[in-house]
């Protein structure tokens, strides 16, 4: 199985990517641009489901062909498994089940179970930071959302997005990794292809509004020229 890079971002949204060649990164950054600006019209937080709604939709007009794969749930009274193992099963199940992909469950098992014996005793950096994220979490119910991986099936783009709600009672985030039965997870999967031919017919004039739009935030852009800033650059 490939690399698969994860990287987070604020309020919980994460990407993922895996080999894919630089004009479908090309594609799937200039559309997903685009498609997160009209969702932020809708809600400012990333990880709302509005905001997942209003971002799938409009990456329908972009090229995108969007399909909704079949939900996935864990309720409350299930067997006990940890949190973060049950989202991982919710992420597989698009992989698996939606995205003509090869996978090794029985490797990503393996990564899983190695990152919960990190989590177990983590450096104080990264525990710091996770308490600080609990905190900002209300009355235990998280949301997340991932995009990716963005793969290269016979030269189409590919990609899984996944919106979850976390139902967690617990007294830190320590919660996640422990093996419990009184959570309730529920995730709606989309799957996602590039129509090359849809997208080539709406990717100069999308070039060119994302770049009119780059140039307007610069233009109101507000400089801080106080003492301290002309001293560090003097």
């Amino acid at each position: 199985m490939d690399r698969v890079d994860i990287n987070t971002g604020p309020g919980g949204l994460m990407t993922l990517s895996t080999k894919a060649s630089e004009q479908q990164i090309e594609a799937y950054f200039y559309t997903f641009t685009k498609a997160q600006s009209e969702a932020r019209k809708v809600d400012a937080d990333p990880t709302s489901q509005a905001y997942f709604d209003a971002m799938t939709r409009a990456l329908g007009d972009l090229g995108w062909t969007v399909s909704r794969a079949a939900p996935y749930r864990h309720a409350p009274g299930n067997r006990p498994i940890a949190p973060l193992t049950a989202l991982v099963d919710a992420f597989l199940q698009i992989l698996v089940s939606a995205l003509p992909l090869a996978i090794d469950v029985k490797a990503v098992n393996g990564w899983l179970e190695a990152a919960e014996r990190a989590l177990a005793d983590p450096p104080l950096e990264v525990e710091r930071q996770l308490d600080a994220w609990w905190t900002g979490t209300q009355a235990g119910r998280a949301r997340v959302m991932t995009v990716g991986p963005l793969a290269d099936i016979l030269g189409v783009p590919w990609l899984g997005v996944l919106h979850c709600r976390l139902r967690l009672e617990g007294k830190s985030w320590r919660a996640l990794i422990e093996p419990s039965a009184n959570f309730g997870l529920s995730a709606a999967p989309v799957v996602m292809s590039l129509n090359w031919i849809a997208y080539g017919l709406i990717e100069d004039d999308l070039k060119a509004a994302l770049a009119a739009d780059l140039k307007a935030q610069i233009a109101k852009a507000r400089l801080d020229l106080g003492e301290d800033c002309l001293e560090a650059v003097s």
